[in-house]
This record gives C-alpha cells, sequence and structure tokens, in this order.
C-alpha cells in the first residue's frame, strides 16, 4: 500500500450507541472507502477499523466522515509506525480440521 501513497495506518476503536447485537454503525462504517477493516468488538468500544491513508489531513476526513454517522458517540485512534508482520496467508497446521 505504500507504493500507492497509502504510508499510514491508523486503528480506530469506535464507540456507538448501537442496541445490544445491532451493527448499524459497523454497516455505516463499511461504506467509506478509507476503511480497510470493520470489526464487531468485545470490548469498551463497540468497533475496531483499521484504515490506510496518505496523509494525517485524510486521517482527519475520515474521522470527520465517522462523526457525521448517526450513533457514532466516540473514537480512540492509533497510528501504526511500524508494521512487523501482516501475513495474510493460512499456516498450514491451521487448516487441518480437528475432528474428535
Amino acid at each position: 500500500a505504500n507504493s500507492l501513497g497509502l504510508s499510514i495506518t491508523a486503528f480506530v476503536h469506535v464507540l456507538s450507541s448501537d442496541t445490544v447485537g445491532s451493527t448499524e454503525v459497523g454497516r455505516h462504517l463499511a461504506n467509506i472507502p478509507e476503511i480497510r477493516e470493520v470489526h464487531w468488538i468485545t470490548s469498551n468500544y463497540n468497533y475496531l477499523v483499521k484504515a490506510r491513508l496518505g496523509s494525517t489531513a485524510e486521517l482527519t476526513d475520515l474521522l470527520k466522515k465517522m462523526g457525521a454517522i448517526n450513533g457514532l458517540k466516540d473514537t480512540r485512534t492509533t497510528l501504526v509506525l511500524e508494521t512487523i508482520k501482516d501475513n495474510r496467508v493460512i499456516p498450514e497446521e491451521q487448516l487441518t480440521t480437528n475432528t474428535p
């Protein structure tokens, strides 16, 4: 993604006012192009979002887009300094099924 000019990776914890079991805010987050992943999580926050961006100005714009979503109450943003491992290949030992 760096070759595409997307040098900033940000993880954003999102607190919403979704009712228990609802993922409405998450579906709205998923429609934002800069957001690569949206995870519904167990935490003091409801979602963990991963975004790839080209600049801090783009991050500011993203946070404004997110803030405009009805039901989004708070965010906590973490910027990645260096990615030590990002492997999307599933190891063979995890592919074997554990049957009784």
